[in-house]
């Protein structure tokens, strides 16, 4: 049985809008502010710095703990807002 091309036309438009609704609901993350903090193989929180987008929060501590040659590390990027040094924090 063959699918009914016009329902998976009419599903992919319907998907198409919610992932372009839903983009615009909350933060863009990508604008936004985050202290940086790496997690070493010893437990130890080491503080990589400031930087806008979390992308770049993953990016700058991926490329530290390659350098380091960490075999094992965790990370988290606080959000920075006017009221707060970590509002929230991401991975």
């Amino acid at each position: 049985m063959n699918p009914d091309p016009f329902a998976w036309k009419t599903l992919l438009a319907a998907c198409l809008l919610a992932s372009a609704l839903l983009a615009g609901c909350g933060k863009d993350l990508e604008k936004e502010k985050f202290h940086v903090f790496l997690t070493n193989p010893e437990g130890k929180e080491e503080d990589l710095g400031i930087v806008t987008g979390l992308s770049q929060c993953r990016n700058k501590v991926r490329t530290r703990a390659q350098y380091q040659k960490y075999e094992s590390w965790d990370y988290f990027c606080c959000l920075i807002t006017d009221k707060s040094d970590c509002a929230k924090e991401y991975q």
